[in-house]
């Protein structure tokens, strides 16, 4: 991280720019051998222009740490081929990480604000969950071939039938 600090400080910071970093808890408990169930903590930084969103490395909640989202997003601002700058403000969920980011970059020219809703990580999230849900749909009852709301009802009517006897 120190290499990568180091480059970004010769960085430009672009007035126009705002990042959002949203640590965002994942839905799922996750059970390692020898420890306790978590939910997993998924780092997203969103960029404004051009709207980009780089998901991180899915970490353990005792490791989303603000070391983590520092890493992330200057892993994004040395290596990304849209990266090479610096945003005017950095938005952030989690007021924990809000501080010590802000002791790292501001001295750089970059504000650090928390926000507890942060719009364009919310809207890159309800964009995956659509299509997550889209490309894992399952079939409805009418979505088989030859399949038709009689039929359907036929089969039901029968298998009371048969649970009745």
């Amino acid at each position: 991280m120190d290499g990568r600090l180091r480059k970004a400080r010769g960085f430009q910071v672009l007035s126009n720019r705002v990042w959002q970093l949203g640590l965002v808890e994942l839905g799922t408990l996750i059970t390692e051998e020898e420890s306790l169930p978590f939910s997993p903590i998924f780092p997203l930084l969103a960029i404004d222009a051009p709207p980009t969103v780089i998901p991180g490395e899915v970490m353990h909640p005792a490791d989303a740490s603000a070391d983590a989202a520092l890493d992330h997003i200057l892993e994004f601002a040395t290596t990304s081929s849209e990266g090479g700058y610096l945003p005017h403000i950095l938005q952030v969920n989690d007021s924990s990480i809000r501080d010590p980011l802000a002791q790292i970059l501001e001295p750089l020219g970059v504000h650090v604000a928390y926000v507890p809703r942060l719009d364009m990580v919310d809207a890159a999230l309800e964009e995956l969950t659509e299509h997550l849900q889209q490309e894992h749909a399952l079939p409805g009852p009418l979505d088989g071939d030859d399949v038709t709301p009689i039929r359907l009802s036929r089969f039901y009517e029968a298998a009371l039938e048969f649970h009745a006897a």
